[in-house]
């Protein structure tokens, strides 16, 4: 008899979450019956490898190092259960993660779904809780039903998952995912949030590793939507949603502020009032967010916070430019020579 669920984790240079991770999923409250675990060694650099082969898991070494989804994606052949959970190891899970996905699956009937963090987490720095918190209240905000999937953390039906034909094996490290749930999408099929399981996510950022990785973000999300959007054929465009607001206009608001803060500075009064009413804009939509933040973690850490807003707002928003002119100018391009 199969398991009811195989957990696949892929693996790259993870040394320092690794061990924590697999030992959640070891002592998880669950028959150790109806659940597997597989773990793909994305050519690790590291000892990432050795610790988990301490593990009483499958451990699979692909032998180059070809991303995440690739990693997935093998991990994924060799299951045995009928819901196949990916999860990153970086994500600690509680024990009674699976008690309650099985709970989640007989009562609504899904067949893809995933789970949320939780607000707790152990890194206290303040990259390191924005980022987290960040994405704490953009997952409290998504209707229970959402176009996207976050594969950190993420259960799929295994017919659902060979119907996809799996992750799209992608050069970039970020997207696939994304690029999973629009897909999904596309076919017909409902993605839905549980908030009820939440899980820790250790995932410890400086400053300059935040900006780097939200303008890598940025930029490959944006080349998933916009390629999605210049489909030229409606049918097979796949609807891509996200809330809230701030997401959306954040990036372009940033840029406005600091061309109008520049153009002041340079001694244009003219503009002093526009940027007051943008900067009042910026706040406005904001103003949600960040008093989830102080609620979270007090005033001194919303002060800091309120920095790294617009800071990362900048670095997703010029990754998003980037792609935008990239796949304008490839338009331009292929008309060019039709």
């Amino acid at each position: 008899m199969n398991p009811k669920f195989s957990i696949i984790i892929p693996l790259y240079n993870s040394s320092l979450t690794i061990k924590d991770c697999l030992d959640a999923v070891l002592n998880l409250d669950y028959s150790k019956e109806d659940y597997d675990v597989t773990v793909v060694d994305d050519a690790s650099t590291d000892n990432s490898a050795e610790i988990a082969s301490g593990f009483p898991f499958r451990l699979i070494k692909s032998g180059s190092n070809n991303g995440p989804a690739a990693a997935r994606n093998i991990g994924a052949k060799q299951a045995k259960g009928d819901f196949l959970f990916f999860l990153d190891a970086d994500v600690v899970l509680p024990k009674n993660c699976l008690k309650l996905a099985e709970d989640c699956l007989k009562e609504k009937n899904r067949k893809v779904f995933f789970a949320s963090f939780s607000r707790q987490m152990r890194y206290q720095n303040a990259s390191s809780q924005y980022k987290n918190l960040y994405l704490c209240y953009y997952y409290l905000k998504q209707k229970e039903r959402t176009h996207t999937l976050d594969t950190s953390f993420a259960f799929v039906s295994r017919d659902l998952f060979e119907e996809v034909k799996g992750f799209d094996v992608m050069p970039k490290k970020f997207g696939e995912d994304i690029d999973l749930g629009m897909r999904l999408t596309k076919m017909g099929h409902h993605i839905e949030i549980n908030k009820e399981i939440e899980a820790e996510h250790l995932k410890k950022y400086n400053f300059k590793k935040l900006m780097k990785t939200d303008y890598r973000r940025g930029k490959e999300i944006s080349r998933l939507f916009l390629k999605n959007f210049f489909k030229k054929e409606k049918k097979e465009k796949s609807f891509f949603s996200m809330r809230p607001l701030n997401i959306y206009f954040n990036m372009p608001i940033s840029f406005l502020i600091s061309a109008l803060a520049i153009a002041t500075i340079i001694s244009y009064k003219i503009f002093i009032f526009p940027l007051v009413l943008v900067i009042s804009f910026f706040v406005g939509i904001n103003c949600g967010f960040w008093f989830y933040l102080f609620k979270a973690n007090g005033f001194f850490f919303l002060l800091k916070a309120l920095f790294i807003t617009f800071a990362d707002s900048l670095a997703m928003g010029l990754g998003t430019a980037v792609s935008l002119f990239a796949v304008l100018k490839e338009k331009v391009i292929v008309k060019r020579y039709e």
